[in-house]
């Protein structure tokens, strides 16, 4: 499954990918499904070229026709970014606690003078329910938490002005 979204931002491009890439704890302590992020590694393999690593601590309502099987502790992932100042994209690729081998998350952030466009590219690999679980994962996660990311963004970026 594949989601894009576009947002336009009332600031110039390098603010907008400085606050995501850069004071992205800023942000997200803005997101109530995040518990906590923390960098864990960063380097640069280029000029231009920031890779890292982010540990994320999520929460949410686990339904109850999950609850014996999925717990809050599942609600951990890391993020391996690369952003890259020269193209001004970001490519990530989210790697779950739990279930590896069933779900696979990444995407890119490509922004341009005034918008950004964020494409997420979500498989899950599951005979029969695949489908199925990543409309849910989509509908009841993905879509909220990314309007209240971009309003979190938005809030830092006119605080700034």
């Amino acid at each position: 499954m594949i989601i894009r979204d576009t947002e336009i931002f009332d600031a110039p491009r390098d603010a907008v990918f400085a606050l995501t890439r850069d004071r992205f704890e800023e942000y997200l302590a803005l997101v109530p499904a995040v518990n906590s992020v923390k960098l864990l590694s960063s380097h640069s393999p280029a000029p231009g070229v920031i890779a890292n690593i982010t540990e994320w601590e999520g929460s949410a309502r686990i339904p109850s026709s999950f609850r014996n099987r999925l717990s809050q502790d599942m609600l951990r992932w890391r993020i391996h970014c690369v952003w890259d100042e020269n193209s001004w994209t970001c490519r990530w690729r989210a790697e779950t606690s739990h279930f590896r081998d069933i779900l696979d998350c990444r995407g890119d952030i490509h922004c341009s003078l005034s918008r950004c466009v964020l494409t997420v590219n979500l498989k899950v690999f599951m005979p029969v329910f695949g489908a199925t679980v990543e409309r849910f994962i989509a509908r009841n996660y993905l879509d909220k938490n990314l309007m209240i990311n971009k309003e979190a963004i938005k809030t830092l970026l006119a605080s700034a002005k």
